[in-house]
């Protein structure tokens, strides 16, 4: 490197004072030396403050005098930092790598267009990939090793050029935590950035319990995304983002407790709007574009011929399309299987329900799923058809082969609705009669295979073109 840029590690804190000092220690290991540590002590109660002054005065320490949330915090941080790169970190990592905050420093210096890297996030304890942070539109199984475009950074580690922030804004401490990243990323995007997921530059997180709470998190996530949808999305955008999500909230909360707080997080999102509305600033259609691009994989193919960015950013094979496999364990999903040679060969992921058989599919592909419906018991229909809705809602495949069964049609019918194709294989089981799901999806299936010439007095429209076992 030709000349070492000054590095500001900015570093939020609340009531972590053993977590913090960890991570401190880690950072006055690393083998770069032209860096400012910054930690924005956000209302501990704990000895936080008292220990970082006697065991790391040289440590500069901002205190806040009241909790005001991870999101404020960050950006006190940021407004005092003097590098022209800021690396975000939450106080419950530790830097594993000695040489991190060289390869930051290497990584930006190669091209003055990279702007935004976010980086990898290892689970402290088992040293695999951090699934519970993980929200990039590529699957972890997939791209955790390989570097990508995203429209995502997770605020537990992250490398920004300081112009990032002056130009597209600070995190939106409305918030006070969870979405804060969200927020933030979609304006990064529309202010002509893009954010570039670094496999190579890791940290270690230990997951501090108390933010990982499910109360908080469903409060805090479903108000603030009802204020995104409202600062950025088109009306009906809005309405295909919010609708999968609240749906899937309200059932979980009726499973597992919570409703008290699902409700106050509807309240309290809509008397907030109002707020919303008035930052509202919808994202420009090339964003829209760009972001379609960057969760389809697609993204950047004609940027790395234009810019000298990172050669080894990747887009997996024959990803212009995204099939689903969506059925029921058992016998069904053994016959779907028997047509992997196909679409293996495509970007492709399975629908089915959870369970024993989900996860151990899961060992060796990428697996979503929903509930088992159990006839009798409404609520179970209510909880399937949200996870359904969800699932086909963030995945938007562009064709859908099922081979039933129950928990399939929610699905399917999601599914079309968003878009995708559907081909329906009737069990080869149905030798004389058919399925309730194949009466179900006959009428919206773009094409209907049977496995036995007697069923198509059934399905007119159907094709019989033999067995697949």
């Amino acid at each position: 490197m030709e000349k070492a840029e000054l590095i500001s590690i900015v570093i939020p804190n609340h009531n972590r004072a053993d977590y913090v000092l960890e991570l401190l220690k880690s950072i006055s290991r690393q083998d770069y030396t032209n860096f400012e540590t910054i930690v924005v002590d956000d209302g501990s109660n704990d000895n936080s403050v008292e220990a970082i002054q006697n065991e790391l005065p040289s440590v500069e320490l901002v205190v806040l005098d009241d909790n005001r949330g991870p999101a404020a915090a960050r950006n006190e941080g940021i407004i005092k930092a003097n590098g022209s790169i800021i690396v975000g970190l939450d106080s419950d990592v530790v830097l594993g790598d000695e040489n991190m905050l060289t390869k930051i420093a290497e990584k930006f210096s190669k091209s003055d267009k990279l702007d935004c890297l976010a980086l990898r996030i290892m689970n402290y304890y088992s040293s695999k990939d951090d699934v519970k942070t993980w929200h990039h539109p590529l699957h972890i199984r997939d791209y955790a090793g390989r570097e990508f475009f995203t429209d995502y950074f997770s605020g537990t580690a992250y490398a920004f050029r300081k112009r990032v922030f002056e130009k597209a804004g600070l995190f939106p401490q409305e918030f006070f935590m969870h979405g804060e990243e969200n927020d933030l990323a979609y304006r990064v995007l529309d202010a002509g950035f893009d954010i570039v997921y670094c496999p190579d530059i890791a940290v270690l997180h230990k997951l501090y319990r108390p933010s990982s709470n499910n109360q908080i998190s469903l409060y805090y996530h479903r108000r603030n995304q009802m204020w995104i949808a409202a600062k950025y999305f088109p009306f009906f955008k809005a309405v295909f983002f919010l609708m999968p999500r609240l749906l899937k909230s309200f059932a979980i909360a009726l499973t597992k407790g919570g409703i008290k707080t699902y409700c106050c997080s509807l309240r309290d999102g809509v008397n907030g709007l109002k707020n919303a509305i008035k930052m509202r600033k919808p994202l420009k259609s090339q964003t829209w574009r760009k972001i379609r691009l960057i969760r389809k994989g697609l993204y950047g193919r004609p940027f790395l011929r234009r810019q000298t960015m990172p050669k080894n950013l990747t887009v997996a094979k024959n990803e212009t399309i995204k099939i689903c496999i969506a059925c029921s364990a058992g016998g069904h999903l053994v016959q779907a299987r028997e047509l992997a040679e196909v679409y293996e060969k495509y970007n492709h992921f399975y629908f089915t329900f959870s369970g024993g058989v989900a996860n151990k599919l899961k060992e060796t592909a990428r697996v979503r799923t929903a509930p088992d419906i159990v006839r009798g018991n409404p609520l179970t229909w209510l909880v399937t058809a949200a996870s359904s809705l969800y699932v086909a809602a963030s995945e938007r495949p562009d064709i859908v082969i099922t081979t039933g069964a129950g928990v399939t049609i929610f699905f399917c019918l999601f599914a079309k609705l968003f878009g995708a194709k559907l081909i329906y294989i009737e069990s080869m089981a149905k030798v004389n009669r058919p399925t309730l799901t194949s009466r179900a999806l006959y009428p919206f299936a773009d094409m209907f295979i049977v496995q036995w010439p007697g069923l198509v007095k059934f399905f007119p429209k159907a094709r019989f073109l033999g067995r697949l076992f």
